[in-house]
């Protein structure tokens, strides 16, 4: 095991004191963006994909193109969005105002049918007064019937 150990401790040391640094550089062409004239039968002067003008102008036009097109989808896709909720707002507006016209007909009703109810219990048929005036024509009444009544009874 010791001999192992050995082996591991030679090799770290082997490569840390005889291994090269990589260092990573950026070619100055590569980074730069870069844009020559040439003719035919010149040589480039970086590498790189070469245009020519009729393609550069079909390219930007392209560009162009994309970019109004895409507008113009945003654009229709913004306008269907807005009506479709300008709809289900006038739709839930529509349903809103029915419900609230329900609830009103419907508190009225009740309102109504209380004071009906209000009115039946708080006014008697008879009043106070007819009650007694009543009461005091029936008990003279009965009095008078019964006075009659015995004096058939006692006459025959």
């Amino acid at each position: 095991m010791n001999y192992f150990n050995n082996i591991k401790c030679f090799t770290l040391i082997f490569l840390l004191f005889f291994s090269n640094n990589a260092i990573a550089e950026d070619d100055e062409n590569t980074t730069k963006e870069v844009v020559a004239t040439m003719e035919t039968g010149d040589i480039a002067q970086f590498s790189g994909t070469l245009f020519s003008t009729s393609a550069t102008a079909r390219l930007i036009a392209d560009l162009e193109t994309t970019k109004a097109l895409c507008k113009i989808e945003t654009n229709r896709s913004l306008a269907i969005k807005k009506a479709e909720f300008d709809l289900e707002k006038r739709n839930l507006t529509a349903t809103m105002n029915s419900l609230q016209y329900r609830c009103d007909q419907t508190i009225q009703i009740r309102d109504s049918q209380i004071d009906f109810l209000e009115k039946r219990v708080e006014t008697p048929r008879l009043t106070k007064e007819m009650t007694f005036a009543i009461g005091v024509l029936s008990g003279v009444a009965l009095t008078i019937s019964s006075a009659y009544v015995i004096h058939l009874t006692i006459n025959e």
